[in-house]
């Protein structure tokens, strides 16, 4: 994958984590937290360069998307 994957990941999640609609519980946010952490493990794995604290960056700010 590349870098472009990456952001373009990070985007969609983030989209996920920023709707203002959802009602999100403490569980939901642990899965979701588990989701991107599991993600990120994939993406580390298929690169030693991914930085995951850019990714989780992008995923629940917004910057670098």
């Amino acid at each position: 994958m590349t870098r472009k994957d990456y952001k373009a990941i990070a985007r969609a999640l983030h989209e996920v984590y920023s709707d203002p609609e959802a009602d999100r519980d403490d569980a939901a946010s642990n899965d979701f937290n588990w989701i991107v952490n599991n993600i990120a493990d994939v993406f580390a794995a298929d690169n030693p360069l991914f930085d995951y604290t850019k990714f989780k960056d992008a995923v629940y700010t917004g910057k670098g998307t």
